[in-house]
């Protein structure tokens, strides 16, 4: 049996397709590959993945004896994850059980760290996917975190699984480990603390309070340091158009002064019914306690705009700050993603938090 990997080309299309129209292999691939899956869609991949930057993304035709049997991707992310590719890929079912995908998955990761420079390479597959698991493992992928009730697939609702690689000799941050214990979630707000819409107004109090090198440190690179008056004003014309049941953008008031923000937007596809958690508060509110009640509150209105049954939220690994706001709040650590962060030259792992909700 011999394997090799080449780029896609459009006459690919027939095969691609007959490969992955198989409802086995569609169930355990995420919904922006639709079942039943025709030709038309095929071609539509393909010309995306023809026009995509191969410093950015890295997109392979498996072939064993020179016929199309699969497919294999590493996209590289962005911002301070920029070191990072995410991998996805799937083999037409008559090509299972044969070691094939054992032995693409190593040769594209080498490939990857070299073409994308990145030194972390991540997967986040569905749990019951046990063929999967194995083959992430022989290639030295390491679990990182379970992501319990994740996924929604055909109306049944599975963990996932976040599974990752390192370049060898990537150095990696110690770091303290902090517990705190966890506190119900509570609804009510101090009264001088409130929560409101986004206003074209609040741009002068947000570029006072994010033109900080403190505040960039902890944020992604869309904050970073000098922040000016467009990004103010392009981030806040942002968050007033944003529709609030799928994206809960909120000014934090302390005193009627706008303190900080705290977001909350809704996933789509097989990750629907997760929202991902950020906020920030400026470095004057500092340690008053301030945005582990907004936290609580915000969580409380989410669940019935969003219509979510659980939410996720990381933190730097040195961010000890926003580790105790979240398991305040609730959030338990589902896991460490080692390396995943790329901040003023440096390179962190994040702490991957969950907050579940009981199913009813």
């Amino acid at each position: 049996m011999n394997i090799d990997l080449r780029p896609w080309c459009i006459e690919d299309a027939q095969a691609y397709t007959h490969n992955i129209n198989n409802p086995n292999v569609s169930a355990n691939l995420t919904d922006g590959v639709p079942y039943p899956f025709y030709v038309k869609d095929a071609i539509a991949f393909l010309e995306r993945v023809l026009e995509a930057d191969p410093a950015q993304q890295l997109h392979r035709t498996i072939l064993v004896d020179d016929r199309v049997a699969g497919g294999i991707t590493v996209r590289k992310q962005a911002d301070i994850r920029r070191g990072t590719g995410m991998m996805g890929y799937f083999i037409g079912q008559p090509h299972w059980g044969q070691g094939i995908m054992t032995e693409v998955v190593g040769r594209i990761c080498g490939e990857a760290f070299s073409q994308l420079s990145i030194h972390r390479i991540e997967a986040q597959i569905f749990a019951p996917n046990l063929g999967s698991v194995r083959v992430l493992e022989k290639n030295g992928f390491v679990q990182e975190a379970r992501l319990r009730q994740s996924i929604l697939k055909r109306g049944q609702v599975q963990d996932s699984l976040l599974m990752a690689r390192l370049q060898p000799g990537t150095a990696l941050p110690v770091w303290d480990e902090v517990r705190t214990p966890d506190a119900p979630v509570k609804a009510q707000l101090p009264g001088n603390l409130h929560l409101r819409p986004y206003q074209v107004e609040d741009v002068p109090q947000i570029l006072r309070l994010l033109d900080n090198p403190k505040m960039g440190a902890t944020l992604s690179d869309r904050y970073s340091y000098p922040y000016t008056q467009e990004q103010a004003e392009a981030m806040v014309s942002f968050m007033v158009s944003a529709d609030r049941r799928e994206n809960l953008q909120q000014v934090i008031l302390v005193d009627g002064e706008v303190a900080g923000s705290v977001g909350i937007s809704r996933r789509e596809g097989v990750y629907r019914q997760t929202a991902d958690v950020g906020y920030w508060v400026g470095e004057p509110f500092w340690g008053r306690g301030i945005m582990t009640a907004v936290l609580q509150r915000a969580l409380c209105e989410a669940v019935g705009l969003l219509q979510v049954t659980r939410f996720e939220a990381e933190a730097f690994s040195g961010n000890v700050g926003s580790h105790r706001v979240l398991e305040r709040c609730g959030f338990t650590r589902a896991g460490i993603a080692r390396g995943s962060i790329t901040k003023g030259g440096e390179i962190l792992d994040s702490a991957l938090y969950e907050l579940v909700l009981n199913r009813t």
